[in-house]
């Protein structure tokens, strides 16, 4: 099922935040997918995972209809997908400490200067991550860019987040996770994919105490 999101001008309270057992029609864990692009891993993750409710967002319409569409045909109950930018979505439609897994694949590096400002993971959406993460969560990510993989595990850190495996570290490849459309490619070439795995603690989250630096990943570090 494709759910369009509300108008992100419009009021919204705590009351209005969305009951997520009600949507699915049953209470289960429930994941988020940030970025679900031709719906490869939210595919594969709900038929894999029948026992959680995974709500996918994807910013471009044609692509998460189509995986609302496949999702349908079959048969996958468990997933919802929303044609939004998940930025906006996010803190409207879940309560603090709701989600028991964030994934985030392959999310886009902006490579222009320009466009930096666009960028998913800084420090006002790693704060909002952390805020709706439940106490035992999980965050995980996964790039194609090494620069950006170090940068974003630079900024969740920085408010906060626990890296699973030490500070900066990545998470080991785990053969039993789906692969996105994209991964799935990269797996097949033998080439390298930067996972990261996070958790959050009972403390609120703090801003770095320090500026982040300049990003120095530009389009030289674009696969070929």
């Amino acid at each position: 099922m494709m759910e369009t999101s509300r108008d992100p001008r419009g009021p919204l309270d705590l009351a209005s935040l969305l009951d997520w057992s009600k949507v699915f029609g049953r209470p289960a864990p429930l994941e988020v997918e940030i970025g679900s692009g031709q719906g490869g891993f939210a595919l594969g993750h709900s038929a894999a995972h029948p026992e959680v409710n995974l709500v996918a967002f994807e910013v471009r319409r044609k692509f998460a209809r189509e995986t609302a569409e496949k999702g349908e045909a079959r048969g996958l109950t468990n997933l919802r997908c929303f044609a939004a930018d998940a930025k906006v979505v996010l803190p409207r439609i879940f309560a603090p400490r709701s989600v028991d897994v964030f994934h985030i694949q392959f999310p886009d590096p902006w490579w222009k200067k320009k466009h930096h400002g666009r960028r998913l993971v800084e420090d006002e959406f790693s704060i909002l991550l952390y805020n709706l993460l439940r106490l035992d969560g999980l965050l995980e990510v996964r790039t194609d860019v090494e620069g950006r993989g170090v940068e974003m595990a630079a900024a969740l850190e920085a408010v906060g987040f626990v890296n699973r495996f030490g500070a900066g570290q990545l998470a080991p490849y785990d053969p039993s996770e789906v692969p996105s459309t994209r991964e799935r490619g990269y797996l097949a070439r033998g080439e390298p994919i930067y996972r990261y795995k996070f958790g959050r603690t009972a403390a609120p989250p703090h801003r770095a105490q320090a500026p982040l630096p300049e990003t120095t990943v530009g389009p030289e570090q674009r696969r070929r």
